[in-house]
């Protein structure tokens, strides 16, 4: 997955890493951290600037940052998970 600059369509950064489609993607409240989700049930927390992997959670698809960014919703199939951003603890 790719990070482009919509204005000048430079690219930004580079995520590599996810095994299988990106479904879903959010950004932290401070612009800082990118979340993934895929249909592998894995989500991935990204460093926005570097393109490092930070966190890599089991269990989500969809995803969502709480409006302070320190948790993360997840969901895939009929389970909802929350998480604590920084450490990825349930």
């Amino acid at each position: 997955m790719k990070l482009f600059n919509a204005s000048t369509r430079q690219e930004l950064a580079a995520f590599k890493g996810n095994s299988d489609e990106v479904i879903s993607f959010a950004f932290s409240p401070d612009g800082k951290r990118l979340v993934t989700g895929s249909w592998s049930d894995t989500v991935r927390i990204w460093d926005v600037i570097t393109g490092h992997e930070l966190l890599r959670l089991k269990g989500g698809g969809g995803i969502a940052f709480a409006p302070d960014g320190n948790t993360i919703a997840t969901n895939y199939g009929n389970t909802a998970r929350l998480w604590r951003a920084s450490v990825g603890k349930e």
